[in-house]
């Protein structure tokens, strides 16, 4: 085929790849007209995008007052330092790869070359500093 075939709409198709729980003589697969009502329910599940403002709304200075807050204890910016490079939660400053982090807590923005972290960090964080040997172990961490 020529580019201008491969480029074509009426060449193009796209396949989605859902997981049914099926014997093995059952397993088929089934193609989906994208206009049909099941085909614009898939579409809706697998394009559902969250920005990652919304995923990891907290920047350091706020994971410091929250902690304060949620603990009581004097939780400073070098323990939050201290935290992430114990769990190694996300690279360190001048990172030849930055996007690379625990996503489940971080998230690298390139655009404004920062990191953030989600609600799951802070819970996390939290339970760590409540427990006096745990909290004591993260601040004799070297950093």
């Amino acid at each position: 085929m020529t580019e201008a075939q491969r480029t074509d709409l009426e060449y193009q198709f796209r396949v989605v790849y859902t997981l049914d729980a099926v014997s093995k003589s059952r397993a088929n697969f089934q193609f989906v007209l994208p206009e049909s009502a099941e085909g614009k329910e898939i579409r809706n599940v697998l394009v559902q995008h969250k920005l990652a403002d919304h995923l990891y709304p907290h920047k350091p200075g706020d994971i410091i007052s929250i902690i304060q807050q949620k603990t009581g204890k004097t939780f400073t910016q070098r323990n939050h330092t201290q935290a992430w490079r114990m769990f190694e939660v996300r690279p360190r400053a001048g990172a030849t790869r930055p996007e690379i982090t625990k996503r489940d807590w971080c998230v690298y923005h390139d655009a404004h070359k920062d990191y953030t972290y989600s609600d799951q960090w802070v819970d996390f964080l939290s339970t760590k500093v409540n427990n006096e040997e745990e909290f004591t172990a993260l601040k004799a961490f070297k950093i």
